[in-house]
């Protein structure tokens, strides 16, 4: 209904080229188009996780929660995780939850998408957008590359074939979560590209 146009691709690896062409297209339309990433992977796109750090960083401030020092997470266009990775630095510098003793997590990024989207560097590239945005609007300035990337692994063993190709251990953990939990009614459901 917007008139947008979807521009479909032969494989993956045409991804960065057909990328560039657009946002070639979009400095010639002045400000007319906007091409927008898969996963919505720009920081303003990566401020919705930044707040799920603040949050998570709040429960462990008000003692709903204990400090936690990992979290794993999959990632398909590296939105969530540049967002958790600023927004937990961010938490650490305004001493909420972390910080004085108690460091930032560290993200483990478990790959759905393969490399290059989902390269180390692209994830801190797009943290450190986030980061800046947060800084231009009032926030702490956590924009650090290299604080940043030490607080990231980014994983692919678990990818598989590919996005969206179930492996053996996504699916053994998904029937595992099926079967049971702490009250014994059942685990959350899972799915086979992001969750289990």
């Amino acid at each position: 209904s917007s008139g947008a146009d979807i521009h479909l691709m032969r494989t993956i690896l045409s991804f960065p080229y057909a990328m560039a062409r657009r946002w070639v297209a979009d400095r010639s339309s002045r400000g007319r188009e906007t091409t927008i990433p898969p996963g919505a992977a720009v920081p303003l796109g990566a401020l919705g996780h930044l707040a799920a750090a603040l949050e998570v960083a709040l429960e462990v401030e008000a003692g709903r929660i204990p400090p936690i020092r990992h979290v794993v997470v999959p990632i398909g266009s590296t939105c969530t995780t540049a967002g958790l990775l600023a927004g937990f630095a961010a938490a650490a510098a305004a001493g909420i939850g972390f910080g004085s003793g108690r460091p930032a997590p560290h993200v483990h990024a478990v790959r759905v998408s393969p490399w290059p989207v989902t390269a180390h560097f692209r994830v801190v590239g797009l943290a450190m957008g986030t980061a800046r945005l947060l800084a231009a609007r009032g926030g702490p300035d956590v924009a650090d590359a290299a604080t940043l990337g030490s607080r990231l692994t980014v994983s692919g063993a678990e990818l598989g074939r590919g996005y969206g190709h179930p492996t053996a251990a996504g699916s053994a953990a998904q029937s595992a979560f099926s079967k049971t939990n702490v009250h014994g009614a059942g685990g959350p459901q899972v799915d086979t590209t992001y969750s289990a």
